[in-house]
């Protein structure tokens, strides 16, 4: 595992010039179109506005020079960043493109009862592995685990934050959701429009699972070892390695 490195793109949007910063974010996008580009029918997209405002985290393998290639991309967006560049939040849009006015009521309430504490929300989603990497059970579990890793300990830096996700059925993501610490907002899972009609499951998280700590700590020096990239202020670009 000496060649895998998690990276943290922050905002893209903020941070553009940069060209590795670019570069790096095309990437990942690429993961995304060729994961999605398999995985389900043509039409369904797997990038939005969204995407230049939230935060990416990305698992990728570095070569002899030092170049990272990602293998799994997936993002994190802020309730508070889509208001500040006048984005419908992505947990929001997708409960109103189910058509399910009584869970966007739930939501809405649970919004409003953050907001009178001063908290955010992200929404955790556009997961995606790359298809040309060879993935059988021993990499899948493997992949998951960092996931695992990646959701306890960024939510960690972010105190007081709360998360939700959607978790795919077909692909077994509420269950994994479920077994990190996610419980479902509604038992019933709802069909997305904009991934062409597929099951998936809103999951809330309450408290990270006792095996998701377990599998945080195998991989903590991975964690500790991770790039981050992105911006302190708006304009201000900022490129550095985690203590």
């Amino acid at each position: 595992m000496n060649d895998i490195k998690i990276v943290i793109l922050e905002s893209p949007y903020d941070c553009w010039n940069d060209s590795k910063i670019g570069n790096l974010f095309r990437d990942m996008i690429g993961v995304k179109l060729r994961g999605y580009g398999r995985e389900y029918k043509y039409g369904v997209l797997p990038v939005d506005a969204a995407d230049l405002i939230s935060t990416h985290f990305a698992v990728c393998k570095t070569d002899e020079t030092g170049n990272l290639k990602p293998i799994m991309a997936l993002r994190w967006t802020s309730l508070q960043k889509c208001r500040l560049h006048f984005l419908n939040f992505p947990g929001m849009s997708l409960l109103q493109q189910a058509g399910r006015p009584e869970h966007v009521k739930n939501l809405e309430e649970k919004i409003k009862k953050l907001d009178q504490q001063g908290r955010d929300l992200f929404y955790a989603g556009s997961l995606s592995i790359d298809p040309l990497q060879k993935t059988g059970k021993e990499q899948s579990l493997f992949l998951r685990e960092l996931m695992t890793l990646m959701f306890l300990m960024y939510k960690k830096e972010n105190p007081g934050s709360e998360l939700m996700a959607g978790g795919t059925v077909r692909f077994k993501m509420d269950k994994w959701l479920s077994d990190v610490g996610h419980f479902p907002l509604h038992e019933e899972p709802i069909n997305v429009k904009h991934l062409g009609g597929e099951l998936v499951k809103v999951m809330y998280l309450t408290d990270f699972s006792f095996e998701a700590h377990r599998i945080a700590r195998k991989w903590q020096h991975l964690w500790d070892d991770r790039l981050i990239l992105g911006v302190q202020d708006v304009g201000e670009v900022r490129t550095r390695k985690s203590a």
